[in-house]
């Protein structure tokens, strides 16, 4: 059974999510002012569960102010339970399916037989302009549609960040927008553990903090990874984690930074397999997350993401051998545009010589002498040609 729908979260104290989301999901859930909600956040964060939650709470009755979730004892409760798609209409929105969308709003609002009908349309940021005209028309009805006593109708829209941008200023006002942060590491991490626990899985910690480091990719993603490794190796460990996501060990990253001051051309070969093993995707992210880390660790400040013993130790070390001039120079060379955007090899490889040639050019002082911004701003300017003089 696929472990993502078997933990799948059925009320609202088990989702992995802030406490101000839920809260606010309450408070819709209890006035019923505006039935329109537009749920704003990465993929894997738990919209369409909480879609799923939400449809729960209009049903049950014993919910109200003193409540902080849905009961699961009432005769509504224990019907949505058993058939909840019933309650929940969900369509995917994808190119110009504009006929698949009105049904889905005829269906939810007029064929639903329940007292409460939700209707969840997924990736509204993927329509096109005559798919929008149509949610644009629906949700003008709905907002302008007289309630039926005894019924009720919820709307929700799910997209990213993008989708906000499209929205006219008089539908933005008739719509109730929920943004979901996304998730860390730690509540991830602690998902698994918990996952992992349940189903008696072996398992190392490093690799339960392995899998939760990429967060991009969301909770369920990492579930679905865990029980690969599972099926595939019988535990999970941080080498069996490394072979299957086909991320390298931080441990290579950080020797990559550190090659950049000492041989490069081990670092060319050592960036060079990195870019075989991961992509170029995958190495720009994985890089920035660890120089990250190093940069945290040389500002004395402890960072946020979960570290084996081994790893922090290792950080500590790596971290006195760059002078703060030197940190600076590489993370405006990674966090600029042409290195984030970089599409081969060729061009990861070419930037990270760049890099090096200007690490070895710079004249390191006392940092106490000058800020370290003006340090830079005069490193770049050296070559600069002198303003003519006018006559």
């Amino acid at each position: 059974m696929n472990l993502a729908q078997k933990y799948e979260p059925k009320f609202l104290r088990d989702l992995v999510a802030s406490h101000w989301l839920l809260k606010s999901i309450r408070r819709f859930v209890l006035s019923r002012s505006l039935e329109i909600l537009l749920f704003i956040g990465p993929s894997g964060v738990g919209k369409t569960t909480l879609a799923r939650m939400t449809a729960k709470l209009c049903v049950c009755t014993s919910f109200n102010a003193d409540s902080p979730d849905a009961c699961g004892k009432c005769d509504a409760c224990k019907a949505y339970d058993a058939y909840p798609d019933l309650y929940v209409v969900k369509e995917q929105c994808s190119g110009d399916d504009t006929e698949a969308l009105q049904r889905a709003f005829e269906t939810a609002r007029y064929h639903c037989v329940q007292p409460v009908s939700l209707l969840f349309i997924d990736e509204v940021g993927y329509a096109n302009k005559n798919s929008l005209a149509v949610i644009h028309e629906q949700i003008d009805g709905i907002s302008r549609m007289q309630p039926i006593p005894g019924r009720r109708f919820v709307l929700v829209l799910a997209t990213t960040e993008e989708f906000r941008k499209k929205l006219s200023s008089s539908l933005s006002s008739r719509i109730t927008e929920v943004t979901f942060p996304e998730l860390t590491q730690e509540q991830v991490a602690n998902r698994l553990q918990y996952i992992a626990d349940k189903e008696g899985f072996v398992y190392e910690p490093e690799a339960i903090f392995a899998l939760a480091e990429d967060t991009e990719l969301g909770l369920r993603h990492s579930i679905k990874l865990l029980q690969q490794i599972v099926q595939m190796a019988g535990r999970v460990t941080q080498k069996e984690v490394h072979r299957i996501t086909g991320m390298a060990p931080e441990e290579v990253y950080i020797s990559v930074l550190r090659l950049l001051r000492r041989n490069p051309r081990k670092m060319f070969y050592r960036t060079w397999r990195l870019l075989l093993r991961s992509g170029v995707p995958g190495f720009i992210r994985r890089l920035c997350t660890v120089f990250h880390t190093l940069n945290t660790f040389s500002q004395g400040i402890q960072p946020r993401r979960m570290l084996s013993p081994k790893l922090r130790r290792l950080y500590s070390e790596a971290q006195k051998e760059f002078h703060p001039i030197e940190l600076a120079y590489i993370s405006d060379v990674l966090h600029s545009r042409r290195f984030q955007q970089a599409a081969s090899r060729k061009a990861i490889l070419d930037q990270l010589l760049s890099l090096r040639s200007r690490l070895a050019s710079i004249q390191l002082t006392d940092p106490t002498a000058e800020s370290i911004e003006d340090r830079i701003w005069r490193e770049r300017n050296r070559r600069k040609r002198p303003r003519r003089r006018h006559k």
